[in-house]
């Protein structure tokens, strides 16, 4: 996600994209817990793919309710949800989404002076 030169459009869409394949891993009962960036890959074909699934770990659900387990802390430091910087951390889906969080930010903030104005 080195490219700087995007539209707003392209910004939204790519998000889209990623929030997308988030949702999918979360559908399949996965949490990725190493989100950012450099994971985040682009095809031939300029669609996006999330990557470097090595540290994902099954949800635990349990009469439909998501279950917060118990991990040990693993991940980039720099996009870690709050929850999993803790050393023993209690996980669910909703340390993905804090990082998603992140990644938007890091998108709209990357862009120039002009196209940030248009977010705003």
């Amino acid at each position: 996600m080195q490219e700087t030169s995007r539209t707003l459009s392209q910004t939204k869409s790519w998000f889209k994209e990623i929030v997308a394949g988030v949702n999918y891993m979360h559908y399949k009962n996965y949490i990725h817990r190493d989100l950012k960036p450099c994971n985040i890959l682009f095809t031939e074909e300029r669609q996006l793919k999330i990557a470097d699934m090595g540290i994902v770990i099954e949800r635990k659900i349990v009469n439909g309710v998501e279950i917060a387990e118990t991990h040990i802390r693993n991940g980039t430091k720099e996009y870690m949800s709050p929850e999993q910087k803790s050393y023993f951390s209690e996980l669910n889906a909703k340390s993905d989404v804090f990082t998603l969080v992140l990644i938007l930010t890091e998108l709209y903030v990357v862009m120039n002076y002009d196209r940030k104005m248009e977010v705003w």
